[in-house]
């Protein structure tokens, strides 16, 4: 997997950027994000187009279709089908006995352990972890976090 990302940033070209604000991104730099995958934490190198007082926008993020945080939809996938299952706890375990992926217990507000899981569950309503199937079509550039 990471020769796969490796190979497509290696082959990013430089585009015209404008984000859903209409502010055109001039300023181009390399950036890299690290996304917690399957297969483990992989490092996606990409180009971050800035403009001063916007959002930095990545359009490699969005032609691979990753999410803006750092868990990948298939380890969102399995997070949420396995919370259905087990505690939360045990989800962790699981996630990282089998894919290497780690998913600490803050990152998920709707856990069996949450005192409003339950809540949240029944109204739809999840955390950025579980939250895998309302981003899966997103098509737009993403934007970089600011930490």
């Amino acid at each position: 997997m990471q020769a796969h990302y490796d190979a497509r940033a290696a082959h990013e070209r430089r585009v015209e950027v404008a984000g859903a604000d209409g502010v055109e991104r001039t300023q181009v730099r390399t950036s890299s994000r690290q996304l917690e995958t399957l297969f483990g934490t992989v490092e996606v190198k990409r180009q971050l187009y800035q403009q001063p007082g916007s959002e930095g926008l990545a359009p490699l993020d969005a032609a691979l279709g990753l999410p803006a945080e750092k868990h990948s939809m298939e380890v969102r996938r399995l997070v949420a089908e396995e919370s259905a299952r087990a505690s939360f706890d045990e989800v962790g375990e699981l996630i990282a006995t089998r894919t290497g992926a780690r998913v600490p217990m803050r990152s998920c507000h709707c856990s069996s352990s949450s005192p409003t899981s339950v809540d949240r569950k029944s109204s739809g309503t999840s955390c950025s972890v579980c939250a895998w199937s309302s981003r899966a079509s997103r098509t737009s550039a993403m934007p970089e976090s600011r930490s």
